[in-house]
């Protein structure tokens, strides 16, 4: 039995974590660290036995331009199909978007190209089985292995400059999976309650959301490097539920720090928390005396 061996990317959302809500800019980027492929693996597969679940409920979606070669899919599961992947589970990276994607990919027949929208729709679907409602954004990144912006409500692949400069962007790993729902509750319920906050969010942070996916588009590191560290001081006031009190420490070290920053990476609480640094070797002397995990990622 042969099976493609590509690689399907986790995701990373750079910008937009909560403003999005709002209306403002977001850009999600695929992260070649951690990636998924198919495989045949008796072990593996008996620790997925989701994937029976997923086939069952893949059976009722029918889409106009797609069809699910469900007998395929079934016959491969029974010869012990699995995922195999490093993509962490729970640190809003995409794992279950992978999967969809792969699923896309490779088990359903596509007659014609499918528009952007068409192939975020059904991607979205495929992966509410996971989180009962998905934007899709997950799946169609790992899907096109593209950067995605979203602007004014439209999805918009796009190109980020190779990096050949000294600031690059990082992964922290807080070692403590997490789900989105709850972090994003307590956010709407602040909004709601609490109008000066709704303010600050819409005439500042989204701003400097808007101003970040500007520079890295543009390719103005330092520029970025600077409105990061207004994004990492506004969450460090103003979003204290999602940073980890473990972490709240080398939050404020990162402040006070001229050479690193840290953010938000989606909805915080957990995963990864997502930085900037325009001395690499010297982070990562620090991040080795501290004993954390430090990815870069650009």
């Amino acid at each position: 039995m042969k099976l493609n061996q590509k690689k399907y990317y986790a995701k990373v959302l750079l910008f937009g974590e909560y403003t999005v809500l709002q209306g403002s800019d977001a850009l999600a980027i695929p992260c070649d660290l951690f990636h998924g492929r198919w495989a045949f693996d008796e072990e593996c597969a008996k620790t997925q036995s989701i994937l029976y679940d997923l086939h069952e409920y893949l059976q009722q979606l029918t889409f106009a331009n797609a069809v699910f070669d469900q007998e395929r899919f079934k016959s491969d599961l029974d010869q012990f199909l699995c995922f195999e992947a490093n993509i962490p589970i729970g640190y809003g990276a995409g794992s279950s978007g992978a999967v969809c994607a792969a699923i896309f990919d490779f088990y359903y027949e596509k007659e014609n190209a499918l528009a952007i929208d068409e192939l975020k729709s059904i991607l979205a679907r495929m992966e509410n089985f996971f989180h009962g409602s998905s934007s899709g954004l997950d799946p169609l990144v790992s899907y096109l292995n593209e950067a995605i912006l979203r602007k004014e409500g439209n999805l918009i692949r796009v190109n980020i400059p190779e990096n050949t400069q000294d600031y690059h962007l990082f992964l922290l790993d807080t070692e403590v999976p997490r789900r989105t729902a709850p972090f994003v509750e307590i956010y709407m319920k602040k909004l709601q309650a609490d109008g000066k906050f709704q303010k600050l969010i819409n005439t500042e942070l989204s701003f400097y959301n808007n101003q970040a996916i500007t520079f890295i588009q543009e390719g103005k590191l330092g520029s970025l490097f600077n409105i990061l560290e207004k994004i990492s001081t506004f969450q460090y006031l103003h979003f204290e539920p999602m940073i980890l009190n473990a972490w709240k420490g080398l939050w404020l070290d990162s402040l006070k720090s001229d050479f690193y920053k840290l953010k938000l990476c989606g909805a915080g609480g957990g995963g990864f928390i997502l930085g900037m640094t325009k001395d690499w070797n010297r982070l990562e002397h620090l991040m080795t005396e501290k004993n954390k995990n430090l990815y870069k990622i650009y």
